[in-house]
């Protein structure tokens, strides 16, 4: 340092040669540089074609999402005496707010949920259940006959128009409501109905706006997966085949009822072992209707829909479903060796399922769909 003195520019100008050197690039960016202007030209039309495809399946899925929301007829069904006679309290209000304690990792921690204290005077809340991008539902206690209900509140965009029967009474807040109640309440009201029951149905006024809630009966014995776990955890030594014999019957019970309403021109859309209540070991009933929609619905032949490896004849698809969740019950409460006798095809709850998919390659090939 001793040689560049002051008034010296030999240090300057060892500065200025430094930050005109070029600065060392990437090893891909290197790469990329040697190879040949036609190379390169094919590697940026590439992206630029990925990049398009990516785009536009991106607007292909918003407009199928658009048509999932389109509303379900449901012409179709006559309503029972009992569906969309006026509520008696069609709006409630809520009365303070409970903020649930979930248990979490090993400790509790606050739920950012949160769910009415009270609805009016009839329903104090008792502790939460789930919470998804539809909705939310508690437990509450029904103080007029002291039962226990579910309270599903519906925060997602309502999809289908009020019946003219009840329109006038929410005029001040909307015309819309979530297809779920319409459906619960055209199919659970009837006499001879396997589906959910509906006790109540309202608008909850909230401090932080209102919300379209449905109420149902809580069923203790919670769904088709929970029967499965208690199945599998006090059976003794219960072989396949004696399970299959003692809730094959409930399961042709369910199956009926869901070709019955294929037969009023509707589709369930999403069964599944969760979507299965059991109100009695020996009797299933259909919930979660949020999905149910007219058979030639625009949504079943969507490519979003054929996507989540759903079949564009929704009846079928629904038999499908049907039948897989209640192989998924065997196989959850049997184990053992559940998939080699599933694969040989010999036993006969294995047989109903293969015979099942015969029957559908016929019918793909111009058969009778009678014979599903």
């Amino acid at each position: 340092m001793q040689e560049y003195r002051i008034g010296s520019t030999g240090l300057w100008f060892d500065i200025e040669s430094i930050g005109a050197q070029r600065q060392r690039r990437p090893a891909w960016q290197r790469y990329v540089q040697s190879l040949p202007r036609w190379a390169r030209f094919a590697i940026t039309g590439l992206l630029v074609f990925c990049a398009t495809l990516g785009f536009l399946r991106g607007c292909r899925d918003l407009h199928d999402q658009a048509i999932k929301q389109y509303p379900t007829d449901y012409s179709k069904l006559q309503p029972s005496v009992a569906a969309f006679t006026e509520s008696v309290h069609p709006i409630r209000f809520s009365g303070g707010i409970a903020r649930p304690q979930r248990f979490v990792s090993g400790s509790y921690k606050e739920d950012l949920q949160t769910f009415p204290n009270s609805i009016d005077e009839r329903y104090a809340f008792i502790k939460a259940l789930a919470s998804g991008k539809e909705g939310k539902a508690a437990l509450y206690h029904d103080r007029t006959d002291g039962s226990t209900v579910v309270v599903k509140i519906f925060y997602s965009i309502s999809r289908n128009r009020i019946p003219s029967t009840i329109v006038d009474t929410f005029a001040n807040f909307t015309t819309m409501w979530p297809a779920e109640i319409e459906a619960s309440m055209l199919l659970g009201t009837r006499s001879d109905s396997d589906f959910v029951p509906v006790v109540d149905y309202f608008i909850l006024q909230t401090p932080s706006g209102w919300f379209w809630a449905l109420v149902t009966p809580f069923i203790a014995r919670g769904t088709l997966a929970h029967l499965a776990e208690d199945e599998r955890t006090n059976a003794t030594n219960r072989t396949i085949d004696e399970i299959d014999a003692l809730y094959r019957p409930t399961f042709n019970a369910m199956l009926s009822q869901l070709q019955n309403l294929h037969g009023m021109g509707y589709c369930h859309d999403d069964v599944k072992p969760d979507n299965i209540f059991v109100d009695h070991p020996h009797r299933w009933l259909l919930g979660d209707l949020g999905n149910v929609r007219h058979i030639d619905h625009p949504w079943h032949s969507t490519k979003s829909w054929i996507r989540q490896n759903q079949w564009s004849d929704c009846t079928v698809n629904d038999l499908r479903r049907a039948y897989k969740s209640y192989l998924w019950f065997l196989r959850h409460v049997g184990g053992g060796d559940f998939d080699r006798q599933f694969w040989d095809g010999k036993k006969d709850w294995s047989r109903m399922y293969w015979q099942f998919m015969e029957r559908w390659v016929s019918l793909a090939n111009g058969g009778d769909k009678s014979s599903l």
